[in-house]
This record gives structure tokens, sequence and C-alpha cells, in this order.
């Protein structure tokens, strides 16, 4: 079919996750497809794209805020040597997300008012393009105003569509949070593909829907990836014996909590802490005394720790302290320590998967950036060593607001960067690297 037969009053929106270079890849493979078949093409992403990306296609929507559900999350299943099995996905359900994706086009190409018609998919979709828009072609008439692929259950894929712009702006609900996309749920079922083929089987006549099986277009996109079928052999996240400054600390209680939940949900096997500026004082409180916890962590998880302080006595009170929580019969994998200036350990430690990075050296002192200067050095030497979804953690941030502290540099660089985000404001700075 000649893609210019439906170009006049249709274009190619995607919607698009791009967080690592394999997703960038197919998403540019992608458009560069759709635009040889002489398609427009709007690109919807709740994920920043690099300039090149953005210069491929007609359109660029941009939306920072992705939400995801509170608390829930789809269930999978499959039969193992006879027995069924259920598990989580390992992701918050993001269903509002793409419905805002595609709500942002759909807002846009009306001001536009140069289309009739939206071929909506995923970008890490795998379809017969051919066979789809044969089938659309040889479907399409003035009487029909959508196009499904089906789901089960008889429901519509979301992932991959054909509408009439006005009819989706009239039929299908504004959702801007999860509290809203439940509250006009048909039903208690929030997969997006039952809650959104409900609403339009209750708004659409079905002589003015096409709805064709799945396997006429090659579908092979699964979302199998997102759950976790090994059992986790590993005790329950429980903080009940966790080191005394873990309780006590009042500024970085909260802090150490998130990261650690965060570590033990996304880093199961063998995650790698490496900390800049060890324990000096080990039980004093007021000093965070790091080491204490990452050392109890591993130790109980799992997981390998390697610190660096230019230090002689600081590092011989760390090894009192590692001795206190690692022993023969912990699940910690490995422990090291390394006296260096922390910016050449970390320019020439071999990692390139550090799980969390937390840096915590020269201490701050008011009208002097020495402190400041060297945590940027640190970060810049190795912020390509941090894994994708691994952390950056910064001590001693005494004012939120101007980040006079340690990373008063550091925190900045961070959070103008689209490559990771903050989770944690305090006293300490938590970044997750998103790409």
């Amino acid at each position: 079919m000649e893609a210019q037969v439906l170009n006049n009053k249709s274009i190619f929106v995607i919607g698009a996750w791009p967080n690592t270079k394999e997703k960038t890849k197919f998403l540019i493979n992608k458009i560069k497809f759709l635009k040889e078949k002489n398609f427009p093409v709007c690109l919807v992403t709740h994920y920043p794209v690099t300039e090149e990306v953005q210069g491929l296609v007609d359109y660029y929507i941009y939306e920072k805020e992705n939400i995801l559900s509170d608390g829930w999350r789809l269930t999978f299943w499959r039969m193992h040597n006879g027995v069924k099995q259920d598990r989580n996905s390992n992701v918050d359900y993001h269903g509002v997300a793409c419905l805002m994706n595609i709500r942002n086009a759909i807002d846009l190409l009306l001001i536009k008012e140069r289309y009739h018609t939206i071929h909506y998919v995923e970008s890490d979709l795998e379809y017969d393009f051919d066979k789809y828009m044969k089938l659309y072609e040889e479907n399409n008439s003035d009487d029909k105003v959508a196009f499904f692929v089906h789901y089960q259950d008889n429901m519509y894929r979301t992932d991959l569509f054909s509408c009439d712009i006005e009819w989706y702006n009239l039929v299908i609900p504004r959702c801007q949070s999860w509290e809203e996309f439940k509250q006009v749920a048909p039903h208690t079922n929030y997969i997006l593909e039952y809650w959104f083929g409900t609403i339009v089987n209750n708004k659409t006549k079905p002589e003015n829907i096409v709805f064709i099986k799945d396997f006429k277009v090659d579908n092979k996109w699964t979302q199998a990836h997102y759950v976790d079928w090994d059992v986790d052999d590993r005790p329950s996240l429980d903080f009940a014996d966790a080191p005394e400054v873990f309780h006590t600390s009042k500024n970085r209680h909260d802090s150490f909590k998130t990261v650690l939940e965060d570590l033990y949900k996304n880093k199961k096997i063998n995650p790698l802490i490496v900390e800049v500026g060890v324990t000096r004082n080990p039980g004093n409180l007021s000093d965070g005394d790091s080491t204490s916890i990452w050392a109890w962590y591993i130790s109980k998880y799992g997981g390998s720790y390697h610190g660096c302080d230019i230090n002689k006595d600081n590092l011989l009170k760390c090894t009192e302290v590692l001795k206190k929580y690692i022993t023969g019969s912990d699940k910690s994998t490995s422990v090291a320590l390394t006296q260096k200036d922390g910016i050449e350990f970390l320019r020439n430690i071999k990692y390139n998967n550090i799980d969390l990075l937390y840096l915590d050296t020269i201490d701050w002192v008011k009208d002097s950036y020495d402190s400041g200067i060297y945590h940027l050095k640190l970060l810049l030497e190795a912020i390509d060593k941090v894994s994708i979804g691994g952390y950056i953690m910064f001590d001693d941030t005494f004012d939120v607001d101007t980040f006079e502290g340690k990373g008063e540099l550091a925190i900045p660089y961070l959070l103008g960067s689209n490559r990771f985000t903050c989770i944690h404001r305090g006293y300490q700075f938590i970044f997750r690297r998103d790409c």
C-alpha cells in the first residue's frame, strides 16, 4: 500500500520511554521507518530525548510529570511444571502516563487542524506494519471512528490503534492523576486496556468500530521482562536490627531508609556500594556512621562494599565497623578499603556498575567552596560509572534551598541533568540515574 493514500489527514503518534541506549536506538529506527513511508510523526514522552531524536519528527511533546499507580501493579501468571504461578510486576503501573501521552498529542493536533486520524503506537511494539495498514485501509470508511487490535477478553490494545482525533477527544476522559483514573474507571480492573475498552464500548456503537485479532498483525510485544519468576530467597527488608544511627538520626533516617528500600527493590543481585569518606567516629551518631549501615545491609541482604579514605586512621576505625557486621556466614560478596585521594580513586576504579555511590568527604566550611568543588570533581569522575537505576547520595546539606553543604555544586549540576532524578531532598540528597 502506498502511504500517500492516507498521509493527507493521517499522522503517526509514537509514545516512548527511551531511558536506555537500546530503547533509543529502537525508537530512532521506528521513526525513520515511518518517515520513509512518508508519514508525519508526533513523538510524545515522559522521558527526555536528545535534539537528534527531536529533529527526526514533525512534533515532539515532553511532559516531565510521569503519573504512576499508587500501590497498584500488574499481576502476571504462567504455567510452570503444571503449576500456575503468579507474580507482580517489578514496576509501578503507568497507564495514566500512557493516557497523558496520547491526550497531549490529541490536544496539539486538534489545535493544528491538519489531521483527521492518528495511528498510535508504542515505541517498543513489534508488529507487521504493512499488514496493519492494509487492514486499516480495507476497513476504513466514513462511518468508522476507530480501528482496534484485540487485547484479551475482547478488550482493545492501547499500544496500537487508529482513530478519529475528534472522536477520541469526545470519548476518552482526561486523567491527570491516578485518583482521577480510578474515579472514572468502569470497574475495579484498572488495567488500561479494560478501562479504555469498556469506556469505548459504553460510548460508541459497535458498527462504528473495526476490531481485528492481534495475530493478524503479528504482534510480538510482551511485558514479561517486568516480572521476576525466580524465587527471591532474601529475607524481607526489616530495619529492626539496623545500626543505632539509622533509628536515631533525625537528619538522616528518612534518606537512609529511602535509598535502602529502593536498593532492595531494584538491585537484587549483589549491589555494589562505593563510599568516599568512610566512618571515622564509630558510634558517633551526629557524624552519620554511614559505613555501619552499608555493612549491615550487605551482610543481611547481599552485596559488595568498597570504601575509600585518604586518612589511614579513618580506615583503621572503619575496619572495626566492618568486622562488627561482616562475618563468614553473612550474605556479603566482597569488602574492600583503599587509602587514596577520592578523586584519584574514582578515576582509576574499574567498576562501571556502581549501584550506590555515597560521597561524604571534605568537611564543608561556610564562605569556602573547597568542599563543594571537591565533591563536584568526585561526581564528574564517577558519574558514568554509576549503573542505570543506581544512586548517588550526598551527606551534609545544611540548606535544601541554597544547597549549602558538601554538594553545593554537585547537587545543582545533577538537578539540571536529564539523566538523573532527585528522589530525596533534605540533609542528604539522593539522585537516581535514569539513563
